[in-house]
This record gives structure tokens, sequence and C-alpha cells, in this order.
């Protein structure tokens, strides 16, 4: 079956390049109406993501994504998009596309393919470039005046051999990705990351020996530019205090680093299977008044779960949050459910997925979640339904113009079950 990420179906929104714009021009729509206008239109999608706390995403937002040629070329060739990675969105591209160090430039083939990423600060010279690679790759001739330009010697570093890279990170050197999960690993833990924290821990202990007050204006330093350890007590004493550090490094900073220290202490666990750090992420979490604390804590649990291949405790956080908020899209269930049917054959967990695409259905009625619901119902054992659902999908798929060769394949296998 086709990745469900590029099964979605939508309003159709017409882009009309044009030359001379002050800015590039980034498309508001959600990003399944945007994989759609890509594969209806034949053009290729160009992703920026970032964050607020992202000092290299800053600069080239300054410098790099302000420049004439930059804003001509990728108007006249792409669907510009961009994702802030502390969103709902951004949650479902580190899992998803594995956006794990900021910023990160994407180009997505019409179909919905990765064909060109980036990660690190760029210059003027390497956007373009990275661009015309991308083009390259389509083969298509590139719109505006850069097309006559020469190209480097040296294609930037958009390679696919495979580092280790960490969840939104900001980083202003150029480096090449890794998937992070390293599942059926034994438990363990990273060494290096304990011993840190005894090493911290030891420090603030002779302070509170030295000083009937920790929160020395030294030590407040000490705190703030070691909390990013979970393991050590310094975010604890940081929580406890929250306020008299956000007087002194302002409230934006404090709650990016809580974000950010659990997101980091989140890969930890995945990459080591560390269940006492997880629950430390968690912990944190709960004892933070961050405005997005219930969303921080779905992407924390989500990746943990997904990272070990623990689908009920997964599937049990998604009923979780879809009982909490409305802002969970149809998008992210689809998403959801179809991870379910690729990772498990437990008819407890699966009927959890079909729930939540009956719920999906009920909003939005269309090829893409049909599709899903189709499989997962094969899978189940409900062939007889799963029948039903692939003849009205394939339906919908042929008013939508959508390809359905999937769902033949399966009708096919249902076929032979009475």
């Amino acid at each position: 079956m086709k990745n469900p990420f590029i099964l979605f179906s939508l309003t159709l929104f017409l882009y009309l390049p044009t030359k001379g714009f002050a800015e590039i021009v980034y498309e508001q729509q959600p990003w399944d109406v945007v994989l759609e206008m890509a594969q209806s239109q034949n053009r290729p999608i160009f992703v920026k993501t970032y964050a607020d706390y992202c000092a290299p995403c800053k600069n080239m937002d300054k410098n790099v994504f302000t420049d004439p040629e930059v804003i001509d070329f990728y108007n006249s060739n792409f669907i510009n998009y961009k994702v802030d990675m502390q969103s709902n969105l951004g949650g479902i591209f580190n899992l998803a596309y594995e956006v794990s160090t900021i910023p990160d430039l994407l180009y997505f083939h019409p179909n919905g393919e990765i064909i060109v990423r980036s990660v690190g600060g760029q210059s003027v010279t390497d956007v373009l470039d990275l661009g015309k690679s991308a083009l390259d790759k389509i083969d298509v001739t590139p719109n505006s005046t850069y097309a006559n330009y020469p190209k480097k010697s040296e294609t930037p570093k958009a390679s696919r051999e495979k580092v280790k890279s960490k969840p939104i990170i900001a980083s202003s050197q150029k480096k090449t990705k890794q998937r992070y999960y390293k599942k059926d690993a034994t438990p363990s833990k990273n060494q290096t990351y304990y011993d840190t924290a005894e090493s911290i821990n030891r420090f603030l202990k002779t302070q509170r020996n030295r000083f009937s007050n920790v929160y020395t204006v030294q030590n407040m330093d000490y705190i703030y530019h070691n909390a990013t350890n979970l393991q050590s007590d310094a975010m604890d004493l940081l929580l406890r205090r929250k306020q008299d550090f956000v007087d002194r490094y302002g409230w934006e900073n404090i709650d990016n680093l809580i974000r950010q220290s659990v997101l980091d202490a989140a890969f930890e666990a995945v990459v080591y299977r560390d269940v006492q750090l997880f629950e430390k992420c968690v912990n944190t979490l709960r004892k933070s008044d961050l405005p997005d604390k219930q969303e921080q804590m779905f992407q924390a649990r989500i990746m943990f779960y997904e990272g070990i291949g623990d689908w009920d405790n997964y599937s049990r956080t998604i009923d979780w949050y879809l009982n909490r908020t409305q802002d969970f899209g149809r998008a992210e269930i689809n998403i959801a459910a179809w991870k379910m049917y690729e990772n498990t054959s437990n008819a407890s967990l699966l009927s959890r997925a079909s729930r939540w695409l009956e719920k999906s259905i009920e909003l939005d009625d269309r090829f893409y979640n049909n599709n899903v619901y189709a499989h997962i119902l094969h899978k189940m054992g409900r062939h007889k339904k799963a029948r039903k659902v692939a003849v009205y999908a394939i339906n919908l798929a042929k008013g939508e113009g959508r390809d359905y060769t999937d769902l033949e394949i399966l009708l096919n296998r249902l076929h032979s079950f009475k």
C-alpha cells in the first residue's frame, strides 16, 4: 500500500507562480492539502522547518530567504511551505520525516517523496544549489534567471549517508540524517548522560553546603546552562524558582529550555530504551506550567512508545489526546492508524485504530481514510465489512482521480474469504 502521508484528500487550491515577489510565498493550507496540490499541479514542494528558539533559522530568514534571487527561484519553481517544529504539525514531521535537527530543508517530489534535504544553516548559494538539485532529480527545467547560473562544483551537503542526530535541535552546522529508533534493542542507558548528571549534582551539593541559598547569581547561571540534563537536579531547581529564572532570562527562553530539554531526554530514552529517563521527561512536563504542556506531553509519549515499539501505550496516548483536544486533525489520525496497521496484529489495538478512522470518516468522508480503514478491517478479520469499505473507497478514488491499485489488490485477497 502506498505511504498514507500522500493519501489525504482534499480541496484543490490554485498556486500561481509569479516573479518579482518581495518575499517567498508560503502556502497556508494544511499539509495534506499541500501534498494534494503538488500532485495535481505536478510541482515539487520546498519545506522550511523552524522554531522560535532556532538562531540559525532566524539568520537564514534575515539573510538568505530575503535574497532576491532566492525569492525569485523558489516562488517560480516550488510550492513553498514552512513548519513550526513546536506545533502539532512539527511533532508529525519529527516522526514521519525524522526532522530532528533544525533548520532542516526538505524538498519533496510531486508524489510526496523526499528527494533532497539538508540540515543546518545554509548560505544563499547553498539554498539555490539545493533547489536546483531537487529540480534535477525530477527532470524539471528551472524557471527564473538562476537557471542560467553555473552550479557549484560540489553539491551542498545533502547526502543520504546516515549519522546520529537528536530531535529538534537548532544547529548552524550542516549535517546528514539518521533514523533515531533502536528497535528491539536491550534496555540500557547512556552512561555519559548519567555521569554528567552526577557531576552536576556534586557541584550543586557543594554550593548548598557553602551558601544558605543555592540560588546565587552564579549558581543560577550554572543551573540554567545544565538544566538540559534531566537526570540532574538542575531542572528541578529551575522549576522550583521558575519566576526568578524568568526575570533573569525571559519567559520565552525558559519555556523553550524546558521543551528542548524534554525532547533531548526523550530522544536519549528512545535510543537506550530508558524507561527511567522517559518518566523523568513526563514528570518534568507535569511540574512545568508550559502553555502547550498537553501537546508537549503528547509528543514525548508518542516519540517514546513508537520508538520502543510499545503499540499498546502508543494507542492509549492517541486516545488520551483525542479525548482532550479538538486540534488533532484527520491527517494525524490517519498517520497514527496506519502505524498501527503496519506494526501490530493485536485485535484490541487494531480495534482502537478503527475507531479513530471512524471518527475521521465522520468528519471527512474521503478516499484517504476509507483506504486505511479497509486495510485495518481486513487485518482484524472483518472481511465482509472490509470488502464493503474497499469498494466504497474505490468509488471515492475514481471521483477524486486517485490511484486505487492497492485497494484492488486488497479486494482480490478479500475475495478468497467467504
